[in-house]
């Protein structure tokens, strides 16, 4: 008896994702793998592990969001995106708070999240514009408005319309809160139904003492431990702002006098601004777009951003800006410059005169300045950067004392060198079309 054959499929007929999944499982090179899907493909599981978190992998098939028959049918690669979701266990610190959402997939949690448009592509040449919060709600006539914001977008509109060709990437940080958020009100009762007015400060004293609790009495034992690892951080006391930055409100949009220029520089570049959605998690403060003020166990998005981080050291130099320069600036520079290699803090740049502090906030402002100053961080106004960039500039050997010699001849050897080859470079590509770049100001007119 002749054993009948198993039944095969001709190639044609066959999908392309099941002759990926056959080229994927074949005997090819990794590296080659990688090449080729770089831009599509994830790490393989369990390649990284986190210290702040253990991954336990769940069981073959084993998951709550995506049906098993579609895992058993596509999950063919480690390479695969259709991972299944992941219990998360912290040993290393213990919570006295029980984590409601536990049990929820990470993708479906994020105080923050990072919104690029899936390049297919990307380059990281000259310099990153990193512009904080430019939001409708932080600028005048805004629930929470900063004297002075309007003309700050205006300056940082006529930046980009300046160095449109210098400025490889844009990223943008958009505040983006909850009604029920920490720093707002509806969180907060004072046991008879009342709600702290804008501006109070809430102790962790006053929460112990029973003077404020969280109106939602099953976050009560977490408002005790917010305000406490708030305060011992050193950073802040609990502030109550007005409603802000409401997710789907005309006041989470970017400000309209900056929001044209954003789009004809991606238009002009051929490249999307990159979004950075921070606040989302309602039980924690974000002021800075790398990280939360206090993490939260459950959401590693509280924790710093280290992706977002590595994206920014690719580049040439770090362009900081927006609003407001007492908090949000101010943070995110700082947790920025404490992830940042010591030999390239001369590669981060803060416009003095791109943004402005919270009224009654100015010390905090200018302890900001003063302390970056002193770590080495560039200081200078959109028309300093401006006189910088041109080659052989005293502002341009100025704004980048790390990169000179501490030997003066050896320091002018140095700074020849620089020139003539940015003289070389221009000389080079004066005939050639470079791609996003226009031929001309006229052709970037805000």
């Amino acid at each position: 008896i002749e054993t009948p054959k198993p039944r095969t499929t001709p190639w044609r007929r066959h999908p392309w994702p099941l002759m990926l999944a056959r080229w994927l499982r074949s005997s090819h090179d990794e590296s080659n793998k990688r090449w080729w899907f770089r831009g599509m493909l994830s790490r393989p599981r369990g390649s990284v592990k986190s210290d702040a978190l253990t991954e336990k992998q769940p069981e073959k098939n084993e998951c709550p969001i995506i049906p098993a028959q579609l895992l058993q049918r596509f999950s063919f690669s480690s390479y695969s995106s259709l991972i299944p979701c992941v219990s998360v266990s912290f040993p290393n610190k213990a919570s006295t708070f029980k984590l409601a959402s536990a049990h929820v997939a990470h993708a479906s949690m994020g105080a923050a999240c990072v919104l690029d448009g899936c390049p297919c592509t990307e380059d990281h040449d000259g310099a990153v514009l990193f512009i904080i919060d430019p939001q409708v709600d932080f600028h005048e006539g805004g629930s929470l408005g900063a004297a002075g914001a309007y003309a700050d977008s205006t300056r940082i509109a006529a930046f980009i319309e300046t160095h449109h060709a210098e400025i490889g990437h844009i990223v943008v940080s958009l505040d983006t809160h909850h009604v029920q958020h920490i720093s707002h009100a509806a969180f907060w009762t004072d046991g008879h139904g009342a709600s702290p007015a804008p501006f109070t400060e809430i102790t962790h004293a006053e929460v112990v003492a029973g003077r404020w609790g969280a109106s939602d009495a099953a976050l009560q034992e977490w408002a005790l431990e917010y305000t406490s690892s708030l305060e011992q951080g050193g950073r802040f006391v609990h502030v109550i702002w007005p409603y802000h930055c409401l997710l789907g409100t005309p006041g989470h949009a970017v400000a309209p006098v900056l929001s044209p220029a954003l789009e004809r520089w991606s238009k002009l570049r051929k490249r999307t601004v990159t979004w950075v959605l921070k606040g989302q998690n309602n039980r924690t403060e974000m002021y800075s777009a790398l990280r939360a003020e206090v993490p939260v166990l459950d959401d590693p998005a509280t924790q710093l951003n280290t992706a977002l981080v590595e994206k920014l050291k690719l580049h040439r130099e770090v362009i900081i800006c927006g609003e407001t320069r007492s908090h949000c600036v101010n943070w995110t520079t700082r947790d920025l410059l404490s992830a940042w290699p010591a030999e390239r803090v001369a590669d981060i740049t803060v416009l003095t005169d791109c943004s402005s502090n919270v009224g009654g906030c100015d010390e905090m402002g200018n302890a900001f300045y003063k302390d970056m100053a002193a770590a080495g961080v560039n200081l200078v106004t959109a028309a300093e950067y401006r006189s910088a960039m041109n080659p052989g500039s005293e502002a341009s050997r100025h704004l980048a004392p790390a990169r000179m010699s501490a030997d003066p001849r050896k320091a002018s050897e140095q700074a020849a060198c620089e020139e003539g080859e940015m003289k070389i470079r221009a000389l080079a590509n004066k005939d050639r079309p470079i791609k996003g770049r226009a031929r001309n100001r006229s052709q970037f007119v805000i």
